[in-house]
């Protein structure tokens, strides 16, 4: 069921998380795991590693983002003075 991914499985989005694992484990086995380590170390001993997406997005427009930064950020931007320190 995990190999076919959360969405297979009735989730919204393309992530497993450790809580969505475990529901997962109670739908298909009845077994309750009280903590998301629990989780973790059952997904470990069968070989699934730990997954971080890419820091950034692969659509991601630089140049949108640059012409973002020159012209609405200035405008939204608190005053040096205002910002809390």
């Amino acid at each position: 069921m995990l190999e076919a991914g959360p969405e297979a499985a009735g989730f919204t989005g393309q992530v497993w998380t450790l809580a969505r694992v475990g529901r997962v484990i109670t739908r298909v086995t009845g077994v309750v795991y009280a903590s998301p380590s629990s989780v973790w170390r059952l997904l470990r001993a069968h070989g699934w590693s730990r997954q971080r997406s890419a820091r950034r997005a692969v659509e991601r427009d630089e140049e949108a983002v640059t012409t973002w930064r020159s012209t609405v950020w200035p405008r939204v931007e608190p005053p040096r003075s205002a910002r809390v320190r």
